[in-house]
């Protein structure tokens, strides 16, 4: 049977479609391997050389590994990553369900709706130093800040700087601000899929609103709510454009911002060495393949989430694409 079904396939794929196959899926696939495979290959290999660029590779085998987790400020910014991407997930998980379940559920005219859609999703066509900008202002130290002069409302004399006080929880609040327009509309397209003849009978067995909420949209929302959850988690580990902003303590950075400084620093000392300020075989000449190094440790979170979440993935990204 196994023959006769790879004989009818054979049959099937004539020179017009081998062609046409070749043409775009073999295409595309070359490309891709091209691109995106062959770099991360390249920077694996380099992971095990000592290399900056200018001499000559040495292999070392773990080493770079071994120096990037006996680094105490690579641990630091792994912490402050987690920190601020667990704070994350809570605020931006919580007020996409609130959101989405509010201007589905509750009677809203469709002009308030729109309304309401445009006001949330307006942070996500921002620019980051405009917002930066913004909520700087916000979280002012002084008296004009606008969050000191609302607790001075029920407390005189509030003068908390905030940023520097509490940098993590501004920056995960603001990171949440700025993405739960996005996500609340993909929650509201996955909760209008929800058949209606489900509400009707919570309804009539004398549901509320609340139990609804928690035993109908919730459980038959989970794979979009892992898909998001899991967004939430990519962007916010791939993002430095915020502590760019507000942090100004090195103990503070996240991961992907001291892998920036790192990558400008060194390309700083090569264009040094090339112009010939310094020299090539200074101690100041960072290597690139403990960067590559550092960038494998620091994916590798990544890589081991994605598979917990895989099997919603697919499930949750096309919900609400067609509508039954």
């Amino acid at each position: 049977m196994t023959k006769n079904r790879r004989h009818k396939i054979n049959s099937n794929m004539t020179l017009s479609k081998w062609i046409f196959f070749a043409a775009t899926c073999g295409v595309v696939f070359a490309l891709y391997f091209m691109f995106c495979v062959v770099p991360i290959l390249q920077s694996v290999k380099m992971s095990f050389y000592k290399w900056g660029g200018y001499k000559t590779k040495t292999y070392i085998q773990w080493k770079n590994y071994a120096d990037v987790l006996k680094d105490r400020v690579f641990w630091k910014a792994l912490k402050n990553d987690l920190i601020i991407t667990l704070i994350k997930e809570i605020l931006i998980c919580s007020l996409t369900v609130l959101f989405a379940v509010t201007l589905t559920r509750f009677r809203m005219k469709t002009p308030e709706v729109v309304l309401y859609k445009f006001v949330f999703y307006i942070p996500n066509v921002i620019s980051t130093i405009i917002i930066g900008s913004l909520w700087g202002f916000v979280f002012m130290p002084s008296g004009m800040g606008l969050m000191n002069s609302i607790c001075s409302i029920f407390k005189s004399g509030v003068d908390v700087a905030w940023v520097t006080k509490y940098p993590l929880g501004v920056i995960g609040f603001v990171a949440s601000w700025c993405g739960v327009g996005l996500f609340m509309l993909t929650m509201i397209a996955s909760i209008h899929q929800i058949p209606g003849e489900l509400y009707e009978a919570a309804k009539i067995d004398g549901a509320s609103e609340t139990r609804i909420c928690f035993q109908i949209v919730l459980p038959l929302c989970v794979p979009v709510l892992a898909t998001l959850a899991f967004n939430f988690f990519v962007n916010q580990w791939n993002s430095w454009t915020t502590t760019m902003i507000y942090i100004t303590s090195p103990r503070l950075y996240s991961l992907q911002y001291l892998l920036q400084k790192i990558l400008a620093e060194a390309e700083f000392l090569k264009q040094m060495a090339d112009m010939g300020t310094i020299s090539e075989n200074t101690e100041l000449m960072p290597t690139d393949s403990l960067t590559y190094a550092m960038a494998m440790v620091a994916a590798g979170p990544v890589l081991v989430v994605f598979p917990l979440f895989q099997k919603y993935f697919v499930k949750g990204m096309t919900i609400g694409s067609v509508k039954g």
